[in-house]
């Protein structure tokens, strides 16, 4: 099976999972609902292009600063984070982020050299 093939798959199991949806900020399901609890990592697609956050999870508790942030890009892409621009090939990347004390909201921004484009963004509680 090649790379890409590979990915493809990894990029449909995660769809098929429910990827992508998120609960707003201060939402959280409750085990009586029946709601999966299991944090799922962030997707977000725009044709050929695909980012996916895997950690750290949207509004996860972080005791250190900076934080690594774990993804991947389905092709060769520009990722700007916190204002710092990165050029990033196809495949899993891993990247630091500075926080400040409290809530943190991290804006990606990420497009494709055939022009698709998608934002997402996370937010990280940093408690020391």
């Amino acid at each position: 099976m090649t790379i890409t093939k590979l990915f493809s798959s990894i990029i449909m199991l995660l769809l098929a999972a429910g990827c992508g949806t998120s609960t707003p900020v201060g939402d959280t399901p409750s085990e009586s609902s029946g709601t999966d609890l299991t944090p799922q990592p962030l997707l977000v697609t725009n044709g050929t292009l695909t980012l996916v956050i895997f950690s750290p999870l949207d509004k996860a508790v972080v005791t250190e600063s900076p934080v690594e942030i774990l993804g991947s890009v389905s092709t060769d892409s520009t990722l700007t984070l916190q204002g710092e621009t990165h050029i990033l090939p196809p495949g899993d990347f891993t990247l630091m982020a500075d926080l400040e004390l409290g809530l943190n909201e991290l804006h990606f921004t990420v497009s494709s050299l055939l022009g698709n484009d998608v934002e997402l963004t996370l937010v990280v509680n940093y408690e020391p």
